[in-house]
């Protein structure tokens, strides 16, 4: 924290570093309790180093202005996050009201479990929340040590990714200074007339 306290005195923008460290670190943290890893949150030194990471990681982002990549970054998994779960809306929704008709018909024991939109957009970000899909409840699911794994969720989460790396890829070519022309190059008197 000393460190988050020496940012605020040179910019105010090392205390959104510091904030952003923090979130990021909470949010990692409930992901790896979520899949039973417990080794951080059972130590407070592992803890106190974690956050520490975290804390000190978005300050320096802060302060070298690497921050704008940082949110390419962040811009880029939520709009991967927006269209993932509007395919995936659209594409349950067209299964239920019965005009994927080639699909019923390959894997007859489908039936597709809609919601809201915002309920698929929940399923992206929550481990806890209800599977939703063309999948969700039927037998094609994978179990594995009594523990039900939604497809639906594993495509979400694959084509997440995919949005996200395509994203991250366009927004940080967008960050990249233009390219300087080599003066070494040019004529010193420049073009001559013909």
């Amino acid at each position: 924290m000393a460190i988050a306290a020496a940012a605020d005195i040179r910019k105010p923008s090392g205390m959104s570093g510091a904030f952003l460290g923090v979130l990021a670190a909470l949010r990692l943290l409930q992901l790896l309790n979520t899949f039973g890893v417990h080794l951080i949150t059972n130590h407070r030194w592992m803890m106190l180093s974690f956050y520490t990471v975290f804390v000190a990681a978005g300050v320096l982002l802060f302060f070298r202005k690497k921050h704008l990549k940082l949110l390419a970054l962040i811009s880029a998994a939520i709009g991967g996050a927006f269209c993932t779960s509007a395919l995936a809306f659209a594409v349950t929704d067209l299964a239920k009201k019965g005009y994927l008709t080639f699909l019923t018909n390959a894997l007859p024991a489908l039936q597709p479990k809609g919601g809201t939109w915002v309920d698929f957009f929940d399923m992206l970000w929550s481990p806890e929340a209800p599977a939703l899909g063309l999948f969700a409840g039927s037998k094609y699911n994978p179990v594995v040590e009594g523990r039900v794994y939604s497809i639906d969720r594993m495509a979400d989460v694959g084509l997440w990714l995919i949005f996200f790396v395509v994203g991250s890829a366009v927004q940080l070519r967008r960050l990249r200074p233009p390219a300087v022309e080599d003066e070494s190059r040019k004529p010193l008197l420049g073009e001559l007339p013909r």
